[in-house]
């Protein structure tokens, strides 16, 4: 919700925030939040050192993967 901003503002540290939150609270939700967390880090890196013309060429593996997981690549 608050990776991808669904209802309220974008906020990447809120977001991991919570997904660190569910770790700890359920240790089932380990192996998908830390998949989260993650491409979290990986948005943080590329906006951070402005690779954003990266995107394109990074996304499709990424969503391979995530589907993979059986993770949604919209958060």
């Amino acid at each position: 919700m608050h990776e991808s901003g669904l209802g309220v503002p974008v906020d990447l540290h809120l977001a991991k925030r919570f997904y660190d939150e569910a770790i700890v609270i359920d240790k089932d939700a380990f192996i998908p939040a830390t998949v989260a967390l993650t491409r979290l880090w990986l948005i943080q890196e590329i906006q951070r050192r402005n690779l954003q013309h990266v995107v394109d060429n990074v996304y499709g593996f990424l969503v391979v993967i995530w589907e993979s997981l059986g993770v949604s690549p919209s958060g």
